[in-house]
C-alpha cells in the first residue's frame, strides 16, 4: 500500500503504542465529508452499545507500523489487503496518555463492511462535522476521542486533486519576445495528491528540476496550480 500522503506529524519523545484506523468517503467541493463508524455488540445488558473506531488496537515489540495495520485489519475487518491510505499523522490521546497513529483509508460511503465473523458488529457513516459537534457536546452515543477527528477533518480538508503545470511563456510560438521566435516551447502537466502547500513545493521542485536538466538561464520557467 502506498501513502499518499507523509506521516504529517511526529512525536518523537513518546513511543507510538496504538493504532487507530478510520475510513473516509471522497470529500466535496465544499469540503464536507463522511467518516464510517463501528457499533459493536454491548458487552452485557448494563453496557450501552456505542459507535467507535472502526479498527483499533496496539502495536506489538516486533511489528512495524505497516504490519500492525495489515494485521489488525485482517482481524477485525477482514481485510485482506488494506484500501488506499490517504494520510497518517500521529496524535497523543488525552484519555490514555498514549501516543496513537491514525490512518485514514480511502472508502465509499455507498458501501459498508460485511463481516462474516462479527455479524453483530453494526457500520454507520456519519458526517465529520456532525460527529465532532456531537462528540464535543458530549454525546454518550460514541466512543471516539474528540481531538482525533478534530485532526482528521484539519487535514483532510486541506487535501486535494491539483494539476500542476510547468511552463515557459516567453519561449512559446506567438509569445512575441525574441526567445518566442525560436521554435522551441515547453509545457508539461503533473498530477499531485495532497495539500496546496505540498502542491506548491513540488511545483518549485519541478521548475528547478528543468532548470537543472536544460539551462539555469531560463528564468521565464514557471509552474502554476488547477
Amino acid at each position: 500500500m502506498e501513502l499518499r500522503k507523509k506521516q504529517i506529524q511526529n512525536v518523537p519523545d513518546n513511543r507510538l503504542e496504538q493504532i487507530q484506523v478510520w475510513y473516509a468517503g471522497e470529500i466535496s467541493e465544499n469540503g464536507r465529508f463522511s467518516l464510517l463508524l463501528r457499533q459493536r455488540a454491548a458487552m452485557d445488558e448494563a453496557t450501552q452499545s456505542r459507535f467507535g473506531v472502526p479498527c483499533a488496537g496496539r502495536v506489538a515489540s516486533a511489528e512495524s507500523f505497516e504490519q500492525a495495520l495489515a494485521r489488525l485489519l485482517a482481524e477485525q475487518l477482514e481485510e485482506a489487503q488494506p484500501q488506499e491510505c490517504l494520510l497518517s499523522f500521529d496524535l497523543p490521546l488525552e484519555t490514555t496518555k498514549e501516543l496513537c497513529r491514525v490512518y485514514l483509508l480511502l472508502g465509499r460511503a455507498q458501501s459498508t463492511p460485511y463481516l462474516r465473523q462479527a455479524r453483530s458488529a453494526r457500520f454507520e457513516w456519519i458526517n465529520a462535522q456532525t460527529l465532532l459537534d456531537a462528540l464535543q457536546a458530549g454525546d454518550p452515543k460514541y466512543a471516539v476521542d474528540a481531538a482525533v477527528v478534530e485532526q482528521i477533518i484539519h487535514h483532510y480538508t486541506g487535501i486535494r486533486n491539483y494539476t500542476i503545470h510547468i511552463t515557459d511563456p516567453w519561449s512559446a510560438p506567438g509569445a512575441g519576445s525574441y526567445a518566442g521566435s525560436d521554435e522551441w516551447s515547453y509545457d508539461a502537466t503533473y498530477e499531485y495528491f495532497g495539500t496546496l502547500q505540498g502542491a506548491m513545493e513540488q511545483g518549485r521542485r519541478y521548475v528547478s528540476g528543468f532548470r537543472d536538466d536544460v539551462s539555469p538561464y531560463l528564468a521565464s520557467v514557471v509552474y502554476w496550480l488547477t
